[in-house]
C-alpha cells in the first residue's frame, strides 16, 4: 500500500490542483425568475456550461471584451476545458495518471484509434457556436443532441471521408516534385 501511495502522490496533477478553485462558488448574479425585484440568486456552473465554452477561471464568461488597446492578453475570457470543470467539483475523484479516464484510449488496439483531438475540438466548437446562434433565435433546438458518442462518431466519419477523398498521396498535393523543378529549368549553354 505504501508503494501505491508514493506512486499516486507523484502522479497527481499538481499544477491543476494548485490552481483549483471551487467553480461552484464562482457564479454570476442572475435575477430570480420568481420575483422580478432586487433579489438575486447564484447560478451554479454545470458540465454543460463548460462544454458550451461558457465557463472560465473567474466563473461564467461575460460578453465584455478587453480593450483593443491592451498589449497583454486577458485570461479571464478564456473558457476552461470540461475535464477541468469536472475534476474541480467538490467531491470529485482525485486524478491519477495511471487510471485517468481521459487517457483510457491507451488501452485500445492499433486499429481502434480515436479521431484527432484537435479535429474533435474544432467540430465541437463549430456545433456549439451553431447551437448558440440558433437557440437564441428559435429556442427549440436540442442542445444536448451531440453527446460524446455522436462527436466521436462524427470525427471518425470526417477522418475516413477526408482520407478517402485525399487518397494515399493527398498530403502531397501542394508539394513540388524535385524532378519537375529540374525539367522546368532552362538549359544553360556550357
Amino acid at each position: 500500500m505504501g508503494r501505491r501511495t508514493d506512486t499516486a502522490e507523484k502522479s497527481r496533477y499538481s499544477c491543476k490542483q494548485a490552481m483549483a478553485h471551487r467553480l461552484e462558488t464562482k457564479s454570476v448574479d442572475q435575477p430570480d425568475r420568481d420575483s422580478p425585484g432586487a433579489e438575486y440568486t447564484r447560478r451554479q456552473t454545470t458540465l454543460y456550461d463548460a462544454v458550451a465554452g461558457r465557463v472560465g477561471y473567474e466563473g461564467f464568461l461575460t460578453d465584455q471584451q478587453p480593450s483593443k488597446y491592451r498589449d497583454t492578453a486577458s485570461t479571464s475570457q478564456v473558457p476552461l476545458p470540461p475535464e477541468e470543470i469536472l475534476f474541480r467539483r467538490k467531491g470529485a475523484p482525485v486524478r491519477f495518471a495511471e487510471d485517468d479516464v481521459y487517457e483510457a484510449d491507451r488501452h485500445l488496439q492499433p486499429h481502434q484509434r480515436l479521431p484527432d483531438s484537435d479535429l474533435l475540438k474544432t467540430i465541437h466548437a463549430y456545433v456549439a457556436d451553431y447551437y448558440d446562434r440558433t437557440s437564441k433565435a428559435h429556442g427549440n433546438v436540442d442542445v444536448r443532441s451531440l453527446d460524446e458518442t455522436a462527436l466521436l462518431a462524427f470525427g471518425i466519419l470526417l477522418e475516413e471521408a477526408s482520407g478517402h477523398a485525399l487518397g494515399s498521396t493527398g498530403d502531397l498535393a501542394f508539394v513540388e516534385s524535385v524532378e519537375a523543378n529540374v525539367s522546368d529549368e532552362p538549359s544553360r549553354p556550357p
